[in-house]
């Protein structure tokens, strides 16, 4: 995989995050909020009846009441009808349908658009993320993931405010360390082929007509003088990899990080970011274990221009990728 091509998909990959979230179907709620909780039981009853048939639409019966009972709560989040339907969509994740993180994030969504009710329901469901946040927290801290991050984390300081920033942003030093050499590598092997880019297009204009033959006269070329052409893949994937590593170590201490801010991400610029209209709506992280989509935004676009600043190929055979 070259390397603009693999830069340009992670930026895309990146950027289409936010996009991939909050997808699903959607539900016809009724005018009145009593009415839509009388709705959300008829469901809840059809499923608990394709339970106890051991049906095997069960499952999707129990998805469509709990993602009902969600859609009620976003519909009507600052009345007592939906706060008291997202709680019900919070059990129903987390106890029929297995997927705690949706039934916390309905919780959570609930909560930060409410941050002045004095309702009782708003108690309920301060408890209610708690109670999910724990959970999750202790089914992470399982993973080798969550125990490197909190082993350095605890190296950095063991302060929930600030030792989770400064963790990452050694990780990233580490990181960046263990990449150089790759880079380097990868690089040298740009620059070797650089060197032949002459000889090469003579052979591409002489047999541009017969790609098999050219194929067979590229290889013959390259192990006359000793040029291995795939060099620089390795180092790519294995950088795609520490990647996806990163991401997992952060993912997995999200709950640990609810304390820690940098720069705009931060409880207040989340809340104002809440009142933004159509897309830019809670762009904001809260805090560092949360989406922020400017991060990711100035990461897709540093990815970019380092495409951009990456020779093109000179093998002939792979300048059009």
């Amino acid at each position: 995989m070259k390397p603009r091509l693999r830069l340009l998909l992670e930026a895309l990959v990146l950027l289409l995050i936010p996009f991939s979230t909050g997808c699903g179907p959607r539900y016809q709620i009724p005018t009145e909020p009593a009415a839509a909780l009388t709705e959300g039981e008829k469901k809840v009853e059809l499923a608990q009846k394709a339970e106890d048939a051991k049906s095997t639409q069960a499952a999707q019966a129990w998805t469509e009441a709990a993602g009902f009972y969600a859609q009620t709560a976003s519909t009507y989040p600052t009345q007592a009808e939906g706060m008291q339907a997202g709680l019900k969509a919070a059990d129903l994740y987390t106890e029929k349908v297995k997927n705690t993180h949706t039934g916390w994030i309905t919780v959570r969504n609930l909560l930060r658009q409410n941050p002045t009710s004095a309702l009782p329901e708003k108690q309920q469901l301060e408890a209610k993320r708690l109670d999910l946040e724990a959970r999750m927290d202790k089914d992470n801290s399982k993973s080798p993931f969550y125990m490197a991050m909190d082993l350095l984390v605890r190296l950095c300081g063991g302060n929930p405010t600030w030792s989770p920033v400064v963790a990452v942003f050694v990780l990233s030093v580490l990181v960046a360390a263990m990449l150089w050499p790759l880079q380097k590598m990868q690089y040298q092997s740009f620059k070797e082929l650089a060197k032949y880019q002459p000889e090469l297009k003579k052979l591409q204009e002489k047999y541009k007509g017969d790609q098999l033959l050219l194929s067979q006269k590229m290889k013959e070329f390259y192990a006359e003088h000793g040029i291995k052409p795939t060099a620089g893949c390795l180092p790519m994937f294995v950088q795609m990899a520490i990647t996806l590593v990163m991401l997992q170590l952060v993912w997995m201490y999200q709950f640990r990080f609810s304390q820690s801010h940098f720069l705009w991400i931060n409880p207040a610029a989340g809340t104002v970011g809440l009142t933004w209209p159509g897309f830019f709506k809670g762009i904001i992280g809260h805090n560092l274990g949360e989406l922020d989509i400017p991060m990711l935004i100035l990461y897709a676009g540093s990815q970019f221009a380092q495409a951009k600043l990456i020779p093109p190929p000179t093998d002939p055979t792979q300048a059009e990728v």
